[in-house]
């Protein structure tokens, strides 16, 4: 999965519905996220990829300034693989810095955050969409 093996941890012009506008953007991110969806640009469109049963149990959890993601991989037939990162984090703007156990630094944009619904994008075009 993308996001994880990007940053697994080493590594917003966000969007608020009339719902989430009292609350911070920093707020509305901490919680636990799971994965919905993934993908890249090809030709200027957005492509998703099929993610498995497997893949579908990757979480996200972000507590005050803290981090911990769970990843899973692995298709329908083999093993589910699972590792775990933990870190730090700051919100900044549409601007979501992290920095991992190992010091390893990663800033994405968040396109669109919610109480319910957390997508980001890299600057080469690959996204995820997390729900909670």
């Amino acid at each position: 999965m993308l996001y994880f093996q990007r940053l697994h941890f080493s590594h917003l012009s966000s969007c608020n519905n009339d719902d989430d506008s009292n609350t911070s953007q920093s707020d509305l991110l901490q919680g636990t996220w799971k994965i919905k969806g993934e993908g890249y640009v090809e030709n200027g469109k957005d492509v998703s990829y099929n993610l498995t049963s497997c893949d579908l149990k990757t979480t996200l959890e972000f507590t005050n300034d803290k981090f911990i993601s769970e990843y899973y991989e692995g298709d329908e037939k083999e093993t589910c693989y699972h590792s775990t990162g933990k870190g730090t984090w700051k919100l900044d703007g549409d601007k979501l810095s992290t920095t991992d156990q190992d010091g390893d630094n990663s800033v994405i944009k968040v396109e669109k955050l919610t109480k319910n619904e957390f997508i980001y994008r890299y600057d080469d075009g690959d996204y995820a969409i997390y729900v909670k």
